[in-house]
């Protein structure tokens, strides 16, 4: 008992100075910067995942219907357009469902409390984690892109035998790829890459909290390093 009473004293006096001197003077305003930038930035990614997917549903619903009616503007249709108009459907559809099913997250901290300290910590873990978020659906996307388009192309010619209709589509699908992936909100990404956020020095952060449940009671040092 006396062991544990000595080891949490150290503990909570290792907290204590670390967040004396690490946690900065602006701390409150930090924080309240990194937050409404994430509140901005989550904005811009609902707008983009909701523009996208309705835009890809759209098209999707149209070369469906294009396909079962057998028209296409100023052509005829035969059997190797009618599945280019399916095929390009389904790629619409699997390029509008990680808009639905699996949206940009942009990691939030929550409201402010009364530890300034704490609220930085909160907020530029949040702001790491949505740089993060973002740096992997941007690759993602260029990877989903190319794997669509070339899938597409493989499927209209070896399935159809309609090469033309797949290198249309490819060539279609690529740039729209592309233009999906480049109106992605990265400012975290970047603003995280360029330090905008960083406490100066590289200060240490760490907190001391009481846990109590069923296996352990006790004093948990966790925090930013």
């Amino acid at each position: 008992m006396t062991t544990r009473l000595l080891i949490i004293g150290l503990c909570a006096g290792l907290a204590t100075r670390a967040v004396a001197e690490g946690c900065p003077a602006d701390a409150a305003a930090r924080a309240a910067s990194i937050r409404a930038h994430l509140d901005h930035e989550a904005h811009k990614a609902h707008r983009w995942d909701l523009g996208w997917g309705l835009g890809l549903g759209a098209v999707a619903v149209a070369q469906g219907a294009m396909g079962a009616a057998r028209w296409y503007p100023g052509r005829d249709v035969d059997d190797k357009v009618q599945a280019g108009l399916y095929i390009g459907a389904g790629k619409a559809v699997l390029g509008a469902l990680p808009h639905v099913i699996l949206p940009l997250k942009i990691t939030r901290p929550g409201p402010p409390t009364s530890d300034a300290c704490a609220d930085l910590v909160a907020a530029s873990a949040a702001l790491v984690k949505t740089a993060h978020e973002e740096r992997q659906v941007f690759w993602l996307n260029i990877a989903g892109s190319v794997a669509l388009a070339g899938g597409g192309l493989l499927i209209a010619g070896y399935g159809y035998d309609a090469w033309r209709e797949g290198v249309v589509g490819a060539l279609i699908g690529l740039p729209v790829g592309a233009l999906i992936t480049i109106t992605q909100p990265r400012a975290s990404w970047r603003a995280h890459g360029r330090g905008d956020f960083e406490v100066a020095g590289g200060a240490v952060t760490l907190r001391l909290d009481a846990v109590q449940s069923a296996g352990f009671t006790g004093l948990v040092v966790h925090g930013m390093f």
